[in-house]
Order: C-alpha cells, then structure tokens, then sequence
C-alpha cells in the first residue's frame, strides 16, 4: 500500500517511546507492502546561525547520523529497506522538503499533547499534516498525563 515512508525522528529524546512506536507503525505498514521506511533527522536551523562552527555542525551532523545508524540496528528488522539522513534547516519545512524529494506515500512522526505555546504558534506535526503532499500519520504519546 505504501512504498515510501518518511519518519521524522528527533534524537534528542532520551525516550524510547519517541523513537520506537512511530518506528513500529512505519515498519508494519512498510512490511506489509514492501516499501521503504526513510528515517530522517532535522538539525534545527535557528539553533546554529551565528552561535556554532561549521566544524561544530559537521560534528552534530555525524554523531545525529550515528544515533539514527543504531536506532535502525536496534528497532528495524532485517525484513524491512530502511534508509537514514540528517537534514538541517527549520523543522517542518525541512521534513516537506525531503516528503517532496522522496515522493513519499505517507509520514509518519511523533507528537506530543498541544502546550501552550502550540495554541499560538503551532507544532511540527501540525504544520506538516497542513502542508504535506502525502498522508501524515500522527502519533501521539498515550503515556502523557491527560
């Protein structure tokens, strides 16, 4: 059904949950129909301008790439193609920007409770499934307090 899945990952978490069940429904949805799982990583933008070196950010990019490398080791199985990248620029627009190149069929990402700072400015999630030219998939951390 789907051939190529996007899946967002911040690996800044410290948590499984960010990091495995977006994997898992990816994954089970990629077995079943053969597809791709491309796991990508974002390096935010606003967080380096004028603040860090070039070498700096040659660094985070391979010890991000480094942490998506066991990700797929300890959470993909051999059954299913997976691929990573590490991307920098602003969050939303990047992952849009790789859906688009990919021509991904559906994304699949995380999202946490809205905060406050959601109602006025948005999430990632939410300016993704917005803007996506693909199915988007969302979902939501059932083990935060209600």
């Amino acid at each position: 059904m789907y051939s190529k899945i996007l899946v967002p990952i911040d690996t800044s978490y410290d948590t499984d949950y960010w990091l495995k069940s977006p994997l898992q429904q990816a994954c089970k949805m990629a077995e079943e129909s053969g597809g791709l799982v491309h796991i990508i990583s974002v390096i935010p933008r606003n967080l380096l301008n004028g603040y860090y070196s070039a070498v700096y950010l040659e660094d985070l990019i391979t010890e991000t790439r480094k942490k998506l490398d066991a990700i797929v080791r300890k959470y993909i199985s051999f059954d299913t193609r997976a691929e990573v990248s590490v991307e920098e620029g602003s969050i939303g627009a990047t992952i849009l920007k790789v859906a688009h190149e990919l021509e991904a069929d559906l994304i699949v990402m995380a999202s946490h409770g809205p905060l406050i700072k959601d109602y006025l400015l948005g999430s990632n999630a939410a300016h993704v499934t917005l803007h996506a030219p693909c199915s988007v998939f969302v979902v939501r951390d059932i083990h935060e307090a209600a």
